[in-house]
């Protein structure tokens, strides 16, 4: 007999990090130990504390060994969004938009430099099908491996080093980043980017190969200049590449078609131009047809 329930623990949601800690350390527990308390596997724990979507189940088992209801330790995203101009959001990391992602009903396009968040997307879409979607067209477009641009970004990448989330730094750090910038990409680095290349490609099409997909992979020849994920032709999540900091803990702004009002659609259609533009220089990395119900 079908249970709602079950339904509802297959739902991801996210812990409340600072508080799952807190309770963990004033039991005296490691996370192994916690682990074993809830029956769940230490993977499981870590992907809690990192602010990791769970499934309600798994929330549910580590919130009863701390004391907790579950709703007590599911993480509140209704005030993570702030309306502007337009009708847009602001979203306070890219990791805010896993909702929208993961509600997708037919089709999700990512542009980024080089997208490496195959296990995350790989939940994601695990969750779009739990959530009602029948097949997915998945469209992944990268900076190309012929190009300086994707070894640049890798540059960029490990200058952040210690000085991620900081403000500001001072002038001997800035000046240390700027030698490390200027000098020129080495072979060395274009040999890297294009082993991250090849990795992620292969790695994207182990995970989202198993699901209901047909998953296409470019690469582009163009200076990476926005990252870009819609969904469904409605959801528009934008953001750019920072400088001393990384996606997808960053910023980025949330486009609801419906949503939005005059200067919004403008916007709306200005992103979706992009794409285009990006899809119209871009040549085929990797496609393959995955599972897809016959039409």
């Amino acid at each position: 007999m079908h249970d709602p329930k079950d339904e509802e623990d297959k739902r991801f949601r996210t812990a409340k990090v600072d508080l799952l800690v807190r309770l963990r350390t004033e039991k005296g527990w490691n996370q192994e130990e916690l682990a074993d308390e809830a029956k769940v596997s230490l993977d499981t724990i870590k992907r809690a504390e990192k602010g990791k979507r769970l499934q309600i189940g798994k929330i549910a088992a580590i919130a009863a060994k701390l004391g907790l209801k579950v709703s007590g330790l599911i993480e509140d995203s209704s005030d993570k969004t702030n309306h502007g101009p337009g009708g847009a959001a602001l979203l306070r990391s890219w990791s805010d938009a896993d909702d929208i992602v993961s509600h997708a009903k037919t089709s999700i396009v990512i542009v980024d430099s080089f997208f490496s968040q195959y296990c995350e997307l790989d939940e994601l879409v695990a969750e779009a099908f739990d959530n009602g979607a029948l097949a997915l067209d998945i469209d992944i477009f990268m900076t190309s491996r012929d190009k300086c641009f994707g070894p640049q970004r890798i540059k960029e990448k490990k200058s952040v080093g210690g000085t991620k989330g900081k403000d500001k730094l001072t002038d001997a750090q800035y000046r240390s980043v700027r030698l490390f910038l200027e000098a020129d990409i080495s072979d060395g680095d274009v040999s890297e980017y294009k082993g991250k290349l090849r990795d992620i490609v292969n790695e994207l099409d182990d995970h989202i190969g198993k699901h209901k997909v047909n998953l296409s992979i470019f690469e582009y020849p163009a200076m990476p200049s926005i990252r870009l994920i819609l969904v469904d032709d409605s959801h528009m999540i934008a953001g750019w590449f920072p400088l001393l900091d990384q996606n997808p803990g960053f910023p980025c702004l949330h486009f609801a078609k419906d949503l939005l009002d005059e200067v919004g659609i403008e916007a709306f259609k200005a992103l979706e131009t992009q794409i285009k533009h990006v899809r119209g220089v871009s040549k085929p990395k990797l496609v393959k047809l995955y599972n897809r119900p016959p039409a």
